[in-house]
């Protein structure tokens, strides 16, 4: 699962710590652990911050709801810390399986959506979903990877 976000290292340097937080429910996130797995952060160290989005319908209801703000309160936790997001991801249709993997906001995203995703009913309001929400409603995972420089 995600290995491709932990590709091998080439050179004889020590290989960096790399950490993963798997977060299912975005209404309990545990934002003091995730602080204290930031401040433990070397130089170089990455730590990747997963959230599934493929829940239950009333569980992803609310999540999306709250969404913008938990990635405001998770990117800031990061930067308490001194790392910094260094990549967004989109995961469809799930973290176990993924099918389509892209950043986020780029022209990448883009051509994903209109042309490797699934449309779909109601293409218009997912859009417009996606446009209150930050991200496609229809995805499996959002995926931050950060860095302590």
């Amino acid at each position: 699962m995600l290995d491709f976000l932990f590709p091998p290292d080439g050179g004889s340097e020590p290989r960096a710590k790399r950490s993963l937080v798997v977060d299912r429910d975005l209404l309990r996130c545990d934002l003091p652990e995730l602080r204290r797995m930031v401040a433990r952060l070397r130089a170089g160290d990455a730590l990747v911050y997963a959230i599934r989005l493929d829940v239950p319908a009333v569980t992803r209801l609310l999540s999306l709801g709250v969404l913008r703000r938990r990635l405001g309160q998770i990117e800031r936790a990061f930067a308490a810390g001194g790392a910094e997001v260094v990549a967004r991801y989109g995961v469809d249709p799930n973290l176990d399986a993924p099918s389509c993997i892209y950043d986020l906001h780029t022209s990448a995203s883009d051509y994903a959506d209109r042309n490797l995703r699934p449309r779909g009913r109601l293409v218009a309001l997912r859009r417009v979903a996606a446009w209150c929400i930050g991200c496609d409603p229809a995805l499996g995972a959002l995926v931050l990877v950060a860095t302590k420089p």
